[in-house]
């Protein structure tokens, strides 16, 4: 065959292969490719090709090598530059893949596809500023383009952006009203600004939809359990189970719908069920040690927990240290660094093994957040307490949250002395004069907790159910609330809120006062660090720490919980408080 007919015969092997491609029957895709190498072996786009398919195999090295053979052949085709970053991206050749985005740009400068790729790559190494860039260019060039909107949403989001992210997923949602993956990112940025129902109408919008997608039954019913709605919640989840039983994260969900419903041995099979499947699931470990740390499963239960770290759910970064972790043996006089995770009141909760670790022959060097440094200096133990920044040197560290399982506690080994904590002389003598004298019991209540973390709606009393406490005789309220909303501080109470500038100014506070009431908030652990008689008003699923059933707590033992017996029911709950103070009101009297 002379040379225009090999051209020809080519191009026709090509073009059947290609379409043997599209319809996915790469084998005979692969035999036309090669046959048309064979023809020709400096046909560029035969190479490229066959580079492309082996991409798609997920054959990455052989992807370059074929894609590389076709740019030696034509170095300025912009589709050859793209497809070789394509492949290295996926070998994590991150800057070699950006260089040959950059060149496929060059070349052709009106790809959307190439700008949005590259933006796909600078996001998975972090870079998310060039992302949104690159994102935000594909989106000009095509503004029909659903994936680039829907990505440029999701990256404000993750970069706590919420509001840009919702007002153009918002946008996005009206130009594509039938696109189901920009409903979906829309739900999960206003679930991440607090914006549950809006969520959930988002989700709802995906299950019209999709009716068959699983993650928006799932988006949606775990969205139901943070408002309350478990048993329409419960359904979903199961009908998501009927199209996909082995779904790992929808059994996840289940069992924390069931976790929030109150079945925790039902729930703990789900995480079980998850975890056969999926025996790396970092969120459903976690969650599941949540179940057996309920259950009063202590040693299980610590073990499980230290899975949190790997877990995307989990609230606080791990925090890395040249130096190594504390296994718990003696230190033999070495210094370590004990550092808090989470939120304050874990902070409080745990700071009590402190003078176990110095037991252990340690000099400690605590770290917490600065709101806590002048409390935890009345702590027995260490010998510096920093606030993160620029730290001292040390030879090991431990997160306070782990000590528990170094220490092998157990529900009946719980190191319960109180007060390990107590208030500066000086501040003390400030808030008595700011209290002063009152002729009847003096009780401190908050209501409200951290609006920022995920179970503060299921936690927090509505202040206008306080007014049974106002009714008991005599009795002084004084709000220990710092964040009010929008309701403020009831018309009953003083409010020292406002004088509050740290733990330290709470802790002197509650020293001049004769109970606490408090739902289940930092106040409350500081309440009961101090030794302080404290009424602990709970949700009906209540927090891990608190265990089931129990009116008391092996952590404080100066504490009453007091539990909701309905989902919601907060009337009965401070009604229970109400009385309880009227019947033990003389025993505060000096």
């Amino acid at each position: 065959m002379n040379s225009s007919d090999i051209q020809a015969k080519v191009a026709d092997i090509l073009n059947s292969a290609v379409g043997q491609h599209r319809s996915g029957r790469f084998d005979d895709a692969e035999d036309g490719y090669r046959q048309a190498l064979e023809l020709q072996p400096d046909n560029a786009d035969a190479h490229h090709l066959l580079g492309v398919l082996a991409l798609q195999r997920g054959a990455f090295d052989s992807a370059v090598t074929s894609i590389n053979r076709a740019l030696a052949i034509d170095g300025t085709s912009a589709a050859f530059h793209g497809s070789l970053a394509d492949a290295l991206g996926k070998l994590e050749r991150y800057a070699e893949a950006e260089t040959h985005y950059a060149r496929s740009i060059e070349i052709k400068p009106g790809h959307f596809q190439t700008h949005y790729n590259l933006g796909n790559l600078l996001r998975v190494q972090g870079k998310r500023e060039e992302a949104l860039a690159s994102y935000r260019h594909a989106m000009e060039l095509a503004p029909e383009f659903a994936d680039a909107c829907n990505n440029v949403g999701a990256l404000l989001a993750e970069m706590g952006r919420l509001d840009e992210a919702i007002s153009l997923y918002r946008d996005a949602a009206r130009k594509h009203p039938s696109h189901p993956a920009i409903h979906n990112n829309m739900g999960n940025a206003l679930k991440l600004a607090g914006q549950l129902e809006e969520a959930a109408a988002a989700y709802r919008r995906v299950t019209e939809l999709a009716p068959g997608a699983v993650e928006g039954l799932r988006n949606l019913a775990a969205t139901l359990k943070d408002l309350g709605q478990v048993r329409e919640g419960e359904a979903l989840c199961r009908k998501a189970l009927g199209m996909s039983a082995n779904d790992p994260l929808v059994l996840d969900t289940l069992g924390n719908i069931l976790m929030a419903d109150g079945r925790v041995d039902e729930a703990l099979k789900n995480y079980d069920r998850a975890l056969a499947i999926h025996p790396e699931f970092a969120a459903a470990h976690g969650n599941r040690s949540m179940a057996l740390l309920l259950k009063g499963d202590f040693e299980r239960g610590w073990e499980e927990y230290e899975w949190r770290w790997q877990s995307d759910t989990f609230t606080s970064a791990k925090r890395e240290f040249p130096k190594p972790l504390w296994d718990g043996t003696p230190l033999g006089g070495r210094t370590i660094l004990l550092h808090t995770e989470q939120g304050m009141g874990d902070a409080i909760q745990f700071a009590r093994y402190l003078p176990m670790v110095a037991e252990r022959g340690g000099k400690i060097i605590l770290a917490c957040q600065s709101e806590l440094v002048r409390l935890f200096n009345t702590l027995p133990g260490p010998e510096r307490v920093v606030s993160y920044g620029e730290l001292p040197d040390f030879d090991c560290h431990a997160p306070l949250l782990s000590l528990p399982r170094l220490f092998g506690t157990r529900p009946d080994t719980i190191p319960a002395e109180v007060p390990y904590l107590g208030a500066d002389a000086e501040l003390t003598r400030i808030w008595a004069k700011r209290i002063g004298e009152a002729p009847g019991p003096k009780v401190g209540v908050v209501w409200r907790g951290n609006p920022d973390q995920r179970v503060n709606r299921a936690r927090s009393c509505p202040p206008e159910m306080l007014r049974a406490l106002e009714d008991v005789p005599d009795i002084h309220l004084f709000s220990l609330q710092k964040e009010t909303g929008d309701d403020g501080v009831p018309e009953g109470f003083t409010d020292l809120g406002r004088h509050l500038d740290d733990f330290a100014d709470t802790a002197a506070a509650i020293q001049q006062l004769d109970a606490v009431v408090s739902i289940c908030t930092s106040v409350a652990h500081l309440a009961g660090a101090l030794g302080c008689p404290t009424w602990i008003m709970l949700a009906f699923a209540a927090d891990w720490r608190w265990l089931q059933e129990r009116e008391d707590s092996p952590w404080y033992p100066s504490a009453r919980l007091v539990r909701q017996q309905a989902p919601g029911d907060w009337a009965a709950v401070v009604k229970r408080v109400a009385d309880a103070l009227r019947a033990e009101a003389q025993d505060f009297a000096p």
